[in-house]
């Protein structure tokens, strides 16, 4: 079990609308990081990009650790593409938390930053991550569907760990990202794994990838290369190998 307590908000943290913030100053520029409620956050929380305190704007770059750990009433957040880190338990432990949506700026999620979140359904992790901590998203029994973006190249020990009901991976890295041990532990109703064309062998023969029924998540219809993403059901049109030409028509689905 994750050995940590709920946090109250620091002795400098400020209160700006709804939520607390540190505030400070990185290299001549003032960032906030969002951090712990004394009372705990409840509900829907929208996190703004910036914020304004003493007549001073500060940009939202990180939710800071364990900021919304054990909030049982938290149900969704919005996080602004300002973000760049999701640290230590960040998110930890808030069973009602159903939505959440990861912005394209961020770039590390944090150990156990989403531990315990039983309700969360899908999860796409952004091309801008590079980095999964351990046990990530360790029993999130309720995940079905997990994308992994194309920048991500370290998955930490049990970061999917007893995700039960899990049935569907697309990792779109082209290189195997390197993997703890028991990463996917307990996964046990994953029917399909989806990676790069150009990468089903290497996942095929990487553990514990090759454990998984490893499938070409890219395909070409009507001359149009899609990469396609379970979460949703959705696809992407990516590069022709060989360049379109002419003139082309995208269709809705």
């Amino acid at each position: 079990m994750l050995a940590l307590l709920p946090l109250a908000a620091s002795a400098d943290a400020v209160l700006i609308g709804d939520l607390y913030y540190n505030l400070k100053t990185e290299g001549g520029v003032n960032v906030a990081e969002v951090t712990a409620n004394p009372s705990g956050y409840t509900g829907d929380i929208v996190i703004p990009p910036t914020v304004t305190y003493d007549d001073v704007e500060y940009s939202v770059t990180s939710i800071g650790k364990s900021a919304f750990y054990d909030c049982k009433t938290l149900t969704s957040v919005t996080i602004p593409n300002s973000v760049t880190s999701i640290e230590t338990a960040s998110f930890g432990n808030c069973p009602y938390l159903t939505s959440i949506t990861i912005p394209n700026s961020v770039t590390n999620i944090g150990e156990s930053a989403f531990w315990m979140c039983k309700r969360l359904t899908t999860i796409t992790i952004p091309n801008s991550v590079t980095s999964i901590g351990e046990k990530a998203f360790q029993h999130c029994e309720g995940l079905t569907s997990v994308t992994i973006g194309n920048g991500v190249t370290s998955i930490g020990e049990k970061a999917f760990q007893h995700c039960d009901d899990l049935t569907s991976i697309a990792c779109y890295a082209e290189g195997v990202p390197v993997t703890g041990e028991n990463a996917f532990g307990f996964c046990n109703n994953v029917t399909a794994l989806y990676v790069p064309s150009s990468s089903v062998d290497a996942y095929s023969g990487t553990a514990p990838w090759s454990g998984f029924n490893v499938k070409s998540g890219q395909v070409e219809v009507g001359g149009i290369y899609y990469q396609l993403n379970p979460v949703g059901n959705v696809a992407e049109v990516i590069k022709n190998p060989d360049e379109y030409t002419g003139n082309i028509v995208i269709p809705s689905k």
